[in-house]
């Protein structure tokens, strides 16, 4: 008769906890993600998510902080208003104005200043922190220096202009120079941006490539249009669309010099959703020109991801 022999060696404590607690180790493992992702989740909650909820909520509503006891539903009547309202079309001309010229001259620019620093020259590392400078400045301060700077009296523009004898320029309350003062201004600050993501884009192109094209004949222009730019239309496409949704939110420059004159030729959607909240303290209608800037901002960037996603994709 054959005898059952039982194992009596003592288990460890990790192969008892490990048998014992595997059916709850996936909840666990599940739990702890949730809570280490919940402060992120709470912040963009609190900060984004409830403020646009709350003024699409706040635009349909009739709400002057002047009459704060008058606040009540109005439907659309704040949209009509806007709509109805030649200011606002004025504004919406102006913004994709600005967001145009700025956003090409400075995607040309930029990739020129990356195909001049593509391969080292002397004081390279200098001339790139010198030329990031601006971008890393703050954008009330650019315009604080661009006032300074550009003023009719004592400003350095005018005094090196008028020492080329040309004279002295209202540059930021002209009719025909205030808004394309703004532009320069903002294609000197933020031209940096994309140069840093088309040069870190074209550092990545394989040497070896380049290489073997110009042993085949191929020119510079040719190594530009069909090996730089086809390896690179990813991170254009990424650097032009966050620039495109940056230069639309464009306030402080214009708060800073030109306060959306002269005569509301420098006046933004931004500046004028200022102006409604602020200035004339008409909470809903600034709420409900707030939600059509975000409209506009959506449409516009996605059919600029659109073209760009399909010309791509045709290349």
């Amino acid at each position: 008769m054959k005898t059952l022999q039982v194992d009596r060696t003592p288990k460890k404590w990790n192969d008892l906890s490990r048998t014992e607690g595997s059916s709850r180790a996936p909840k666990n493992r599940h739990l702890s993600r949730y809570i280490s992702v919940f402060p992120g989740v709470a912040l963009l909650l609190a900060l984004s998510v409830f403020p646009s909820l709350y003024s699409i909520v706040v635009s349909f509503q009739k709400w002057v902080l002047t009459d704060p006891k008058g606040r009540e539903f109005n439907g659309i009547d704040n949209y009509r208003e806007l709509l109805s309202n030649p200011d606002f079309w004025h504004s919406l001309k102006v913004t994709l104005t600005f967001v145009l010229l700025t956003v090409l001259i400075e995607s040309v620019l930029a990739y020129m200043l990356a195909l001049l620093f593509f391969r080292p020259m002397p004081f390279h590392r200098l001339m790139r922190t010198l030329i990031l400078v601006p971008m890393l400045t703050a954008p009330i301060v650019i315009g604080m220096l661009s006032r300074f700077m550009f003023d009719s009296q004592f400003g350095i523009i005018n005094s090196f202009s008028e020492s080329l004898g040309l004279g002295r320029h209202d540059f930021l309350s002209g009719l025909h120079s205030a808004f394309l003062t703004l532009v320069a201004v903002d294609i000197w600050q933020w031209t940096p941006f994309l140069f840093l993501i088309f040069l870190a884009a074209m550092q990545s192109v394989p040497e070896e490539l380049i290489e073997a094209v110009k042993l085949d004949g191929a020119s510079r222009l040719q190594i530009i249009a069909h090996i730089f730019i086809p390896l690179m239309k990813y991170p254009i496409i990424v650097g032009v669309t966050l620039r495109l949704i940056d230069s639309f939110r464009v306030y402080d420059l214009i708060y800073a010099t030109t306060r959306g004159g002269p005569i509301n030729l420098t006046s933004t959607m931004s500046w004028s959703i200022y102006e409604s909240g602020f200035k004339i303290l008409n909470v809903g209608l600034a709420s409900a020109y707030s939600v059509i800037f975000l409209v506009t901002v959506l449409v516009v960037s996605s059919f600029f991801l659109r073209k760009l996603a399909k010309e791509s994709d045709l290349s």
